[in-house]
């Protein structure tokens, strides 16, 4: 029965963020880290509600056409540090829903996703996304980053403790 609630919770949380438009009107700045993707049909869910979503659209090949759309959904890219932080640049009003756990493995790749997510705990001043001193800017949009990586691996790496510290967690 436990885990049939936490499925319910999981599902009526991502109605609310996607479905319901909830992330776009009222949740700017903000970012969600999904974790245990892999198990309880999370990921399943989560492909269902952006699915009913009203407000999303699927990008289409045409390098052109993302500007039209609110998000833009990226799986296996085998991002370089300058190719992550080009494309977010590049998109850095929109929300992008990250299915790359290999992110995660690389330091300067986590940086970058740290200057989109984190800000200042005392003044709430959103961090630059820096690639080096020259090249740096604010992201204005959100990131929902979906992990097969469970949250207490998660919270206990030092490599991921701002975005910890500063991303909604489910």
């Amino acid at each position: 029965m436990k885990e049939d609630d936490e499925v319910n919770e999981f599902e009526n949380f991502l109605k609310a963020t996607i479905s319901h438009n909830f992330l776009k009107k009222k949740l700017a700045f903000t970012n969600l880290f999904l974790f245990d993707c892999a198990t309880q049909n999370r990921k399943a869910i989560f492909d269902n509600e952006l699915g009913n979503s009203v407000w999303i659209e699927k990008p289409v090949d045409n390098e052109n056409s993302k500007a039209a759309f609110d998000y833009i959904y990226v799986q296996q890219q085998n991002f370089t540090a300058r190719k992550l932080f080009n494309f977010i640049k590049e998109n850095k009003t929109k929300v992008l829903i990250f299915n790359d756990d290999n992110i995660l493995k690389s330091q300067a790749l986590v940086k970058i996703i740290e200057g989109s997510v984190c800000h200042d705990p005392k003044t709430g001043e959103k961090w630059s996304v820096t690639l080096d001193e020259d090249h740096k800017f604010i992201f204005q949009g959100s990131i929902i980053f979906l992990t097969e990586m469970t949250l207490y691996k998660f919270k206990r790496s030092k490599k991921y403790f701002y975005i910890c510290r500063d991303v909604k967690k489910v």
